[in-house]
């Protein structure tokens, strides 16, 4: 029997193993259901650049190998998380999708897609917040007879040649595969509200300076005051300057859809070829915990990412799990030392 099952090898999975190898933990598995180590990350678009530079985009153990003034892109994190993994020979199992997890009195059975069975004295799950897309529920969104995707399914802008885009969102997501796609394309960005642009650099330091080494994003009040959902669009000024040219243009949220397009709030009516939802992910992604009780209409019940309402149950790298930074590249690493104390207490107690 293993000691401890980690499901998912992202970057909380990762540290998570690390952090029980600095208890003395043994024999314990990272699975995942990936073809390759690289979480979610190898899911984004092709040219995704982190709005972090590398000194805020390291797990503890392991520097991310680049200097700390880098953006690094989308590949260079999956590169980063496949050697932390060799670096500390983590024991990760890929192509391992976890179906189901079920207890069997004081230990768990942890099953795979492929009908493999691992038992277990505590399953942590790492699984994060940004593997299920979310997509709202529109007016006339199943009349429309274009093409429907959400910013998980976008890879690059070649499909796109020539089309009329409407990109939904106002994030990150939002602005930085618009103004991608308006290099191809005539594109617009579909907002609910104003987009918050926010300076990558002031008074000669990098941001993250004074979110981050000042302690501001790692103080442990979770998401009480909503700190870790800003909508803050990083920028060096490069979007800006595009959104600010109509390149994309900015458009309030249309009304609804008709089989052929848009009605805007103006209420003109315009063909579209694309509709694209940047808009985020469902963070009641865990169905995997169904046959558990662990769960109240999806979201995990913790507390610090200790479960609740079930014993040797651990989470990592949920949203505001200790702290707004908790989800982040720069935060998980604090909260998976506290998970990982967590659990090796825990199996010391039973």
């Amino acid at each position: 029997m293993n000691n401890v099952i980690i499901i998912g090898a992202g970057q909380s999975g990762l540290v998570t193993g690390y952090y029980l190898r600095q208890q003395s933990i043994k024999n314990f598995l990272i699975l995942d259901a990936n073809e390759q180590i690289g979480g979610s990350w190898q899911h984004y678009w092709d040219s995704l650049t982190l709005f972090s530079s590398a000194k805020y985009s390291s797990l503890d153990g392991l520097p991310f190998p680049e200097n700390d003034h880098y953006y690094p892109t989308r590949d260079d994190v999956i590169e980063y998380l496949q050697q932390y993994a060799e670096n500390f020979n983590l024991p990760v199992i890929c192509n391992a999708r976890v179906e189901t997890v079920q207890r069997q009195g004081d230990w768990f059975e942890v099953y795979t897609a492929d009908g493999q069975c691992f038992p277990t004295k505590a399953v942590v799950t790492a699984t994060g917040e940004f593997n299920k897309p979310y997509i709202p529920d529109l007016m006339g969104q199943d009349d429309f007879r274009g093409k429907q995707l959400h910013s998980y399914a976008y890879c690059n802008p070649e499909p796109f040649v020539g089309e009329r885009i409407v990109v939904v969102g106002s994030h990150n997501s939002a602005v930085q595969i618009g103004v991608e796609l308006a290099s191809v394309a005539n594109v617009s960005l579909a907002v609910i509200k104003d987009i918050n642009f926010a300076p990558t650099h002031k008074w000669g330091k990098d941001i993250f300076f004074f979110i981050h080494d000042t302690g501001f994003d790692m103080l442990p009040i979770g998401c009480n005051f909503n700190l870790c959902a800003s909508d803050a669009v990083y920028d060096d000024g490069t979007y800006q300057a595009a959104v600010e040219a109509g390149n994309p243009d900015v458009r309030p949220m249309f009304e609804r859809i008709t089989a052929n397009g848009v009605v805007w709030s103006d209420g003109v009516e315009e063909a579209i070829d694309t509709i694209l939802y940047a808009t985020g992910f469902d963070s009641s992604n865990k169905s995997y915990l169904s046959n558990l009780n662990a769960l109240q209409d999806g979201i995990p019940q913790h507390k610090q990412g200790i479960s609740t309402t079930e014993a040797g149950l651990f989470y990592i790298g949920l949203e505001g799990q200790i702290a707004p930074a908790s989800a982040t590249l720069r935060g998980v690493s604090r909260d998976a030392c506290v998970i990982a104390e967590a659990v090796t207490q825990y199996l010391a107690e039973h």
